[in-house]
């Protein structure tokens, strides 16, 4: 279901080249972001060409573990691995 423009990206955008892309930024309001999160975002791009949206598509997010929490794992692994081998 469309609906009215709630973060305009572009009003904040590096324009490169109008014709070919640009690329843009916004601040979230608190809500923004828990409905981002949420994955209840799309994003709508318009040209010229086609003013009313020339493609638009879902926003899905998802969250990529930290290095440091990988790095945990790492370690807990290879002592429980060690632990294993003086078992033996």
């Amino acid at each position: 279901m469309a609906g009215p423009v709630r973060v305009d990206v572009i009003a904040n955008s590096l324009l490169f080249d109008e014709d070919l892309f640009s690329i843009g930024s916004a601040i979230l309001t608190n809500a923004q972001e828990a409905a981002f999160l949420a994955n209840l975002f799309y994003i709508n791009v318009h040209t010229r060409l086609n003013p009313s949206g020339e493609t638009r598509g879902q926003v899905e997010v998802r969250r990529v573990p930290e290095p440091t929490a990988l790095a945990l794992l790492g370690v807990g692994l290879a002592a429980m691995a060690a632990v294993r081998r003086r078992r033996r």
